[in-house]
């Protein structure tokens, strides 16, 4: 990843090259430890942040953090990977409609949420639900 490079270098060997530099001097900087870890922390990880997300919803009145917090939520539960950020979330809520665990209903109020501004109080209780469902079989209960 040097400008004094001829072009002779693999694809592989600039892309390791890349990642340790990723490695040595990036992702600290920016307060990201390097490491890999494993399944029990990982899952601990996932788990702390669930919570937290759940007393933000929970909290919540504004229709857009509701939303977005629901999305984050139900992306997670289903696929154990994290999520953040408005574009992140409106991308990954287009992507529920192919999702097998989540149900058609639940992609419809989310839709109905993000496109209408005047939302009942019902609706919003629902969606919070939905957001704190404990697994797919109970997010499916819920959304029925």
């Amino acid at each position: 990843c040097n400008d004094d490079d001829d072009g002779t270098k693999g694809a592989d060997e600039l892309l390791d090259q890349f990642i340790s530099h990723l490695e040595d001097s990036c992702l600290t900087l920016v307060g990201i430890p390097f490491s890999v870890l494993d399944k029990k922390a990982e899952k601990k990880l996932l788990t702390s942040r669930r919570q937290g997300l759940i007393d933000r919803l929970e909290k919540s009145s504004q229709q857009d953090e509701i939303l977005r917090t629901c999305v984050i939520l139900i992306y997670q539960q289903t696929k154990s990977l994290m999520i953040s950020g408005k574009t992140m979330t409106a991308l990954v809520m287009n992507l529920f409609e192919q999702e097998k665990k989540i149900p058609t209903r639940v992609t419809e109020v989310l839709l109905d949420l993000k496109r209408d501004n005047g939302v009942s109080p019902e609706l919003l209780h629902l969606v919070k639900q939905f957001g704190t469902a404990k697994n797919s079989k109970a997010l499916a209960a819920i959304s029925e």
